[in-house]
């Protein structure tokens, strides 16, 4: 396989992870963990199965550590090859992203696709028996109307506004720093995630770009997009004001105020239960080491019925990554986590360049508001984030 053949497929791979990743399959599996043999292969042909052996190693090691004290070892041994398939994603993600040609032609080509989907979804909200093929209908707070959220063909609406973050950061950034004339993608991109209705995706977002501003005030003064952003901070205030007058009691502001009393489950559940129940299931095995992969479901279901007051739920999950992490392998694997993204930061000099800036604050900061060990989105984020020739434009010594 030459390189332009691997770059094809690769590209084939971008549009299957971005939009139809876990599309017909049983929840947690994906098509890029059915591709893993593929990948595997790739990874032999690049020379780049050292950095696997680096990730099999530590995993290893804390199996060693856990197995002793693993009740359900099936439920492990899964678990554990569900993480190595993951690994192997990752690793080829970041090693083709390493000599991938410039990125800025997949990211038109995925953002293209996303408009022509994102229109016929449009069109599916008004068609009752194919609306729930890309949207999302369930409710997300209590006393608050089911809205419909944009998911198009992945399994949720937040999932689906993760991947598409880093693609409408790119044009964002257009937009903001080199004053692009194209505007249907950016406002296409704009509009999926504001349709997915994805708070913590959208608020954190939003966070990171005053950061983003702030921290780079002086640098970027002379370059700004004034007038795009003041635009854009005038529609914000203007449909705020709008709907406080005119449509007082839409979801946005129900789901708000019950995130303010503490009613909605969604955020309370990602943010301190998370902590809370992934505190006290480590507590019953070790918290230097976590509980093993794969237990949780055993020994977190009995707390959670008595934690929440429910008498029977099928699963018990834990809706937050760093949390999660802290369950399965303790104080250990927060040290790893931690450590691997300290290192990542400093090894690539994120700083250097406003789009892998953005990315890094924003993945940093989610982690500890939703997510799940698992979840693929947001290790193609970390990737992003730590690629060196990624974007250039965005450099800071580039000249804007």
């Amino acid at each position: 396989m030459n390189q332009e053949q691997s770059y094809r497929l690769f590209g084939f791979a971008a549009i299957i992870y971005t939009f139809f990743n876990g599309w017909l399959l049983p929840e947690g599996l994906y098509f890029t963990t059915l591709l893993t043999p593929f990948f595997f292969i790739n990874l032999v042909r690049v020379k780049g199965l050292k950095y696997y052996g680096w990730f099999l190693l530590a995993t290893f090691i804390m199996a060693c550590l856990q197995l002793p004290t693993v009740e359900h070892f099936k439920d492990y041994a899964i678990s554990f090859i569900l993480l190595q398939t993951l690994g192997i994603f990752v690793i080829n993600t970041y090693l083709y992203l390493q000599t991938a040609p410039p990125m800025e032609h997949l990211f038109k080509q995925l953002a293209s696709i996303n408009l022509v989907l994102v229109a016929m979804a449009l069109v599916f909200l008004f068609i009752p028996f194919l609306k729930p093929t890309v949207w999302y209908l369930l409710p997300i707070s209590p006393d608050v109307p089911v809205v419909p959220r944009l998911k198009l063909f992945t399994y949720e609406a937040s999932y689906y506004s993760l991947v598409m973050l880093p693609i409408a950061t790119y044009y964002a950034l257009k937009k903001m720093l080199l004053q692009s004339r194209y505007n249907i993608l950016f406002v296409t991109l704009s509009m999926s995630l504001l349709l997915s209705f994805s708070l913590g995706v959208i608020a954190t977002a939003i966070i990171c770009t005053a950061l983003l501003l702030t921290l780079n005030g002086n640098a970027l003064r002379a370059h700004m997009n004034l007038g795009f952003l003041m635009f854009a901070a005038w529609c914000l205030a203007g449909g705020c004001v709008v709907l406080f007058f005119f449509y007082r009691h839409n979801p946005l502001f129900g789901r708000l105020e019950n995130i303010y009393v503490g009613k909605d489950t969604s955020a309370r559940g990602r943010l301190a239960d998370s902590f809370y129940i992934a505190w006290e299931v480590a507590r019953m095995k070790s918290r230097y080491i976590g509980i093993g992969l794969g237990q949780l479901k055993y020994l977190g279901k009995d707390f959670s019925n008595y934690f929440y007051g429910y008498s029977h739920i099928p699963t018990t999950r834990i809706h937050n990554s760093l949390a999660e992490t802290f369950c399965y392998y303790g104080w250990a694997g927060i040290a790893l986590r931690m450590g691997g993204i300290t290192y990542g930061a400093i090894k690539t000099k994120v700083w250097n360049n406003y789009y892998r800036s953005f990315i890094f604050l924003f993945v940093f900061i989610y982690q500890f508001t939703g997510s799940y060990l698992f979840n693929p989105a947001e290790y193609v984020l970390w990737m992003l984030a730590f690629t060196p020739a990624l974007f250039p434009q965005f450099n800071k010594t580039a000249p804007l």
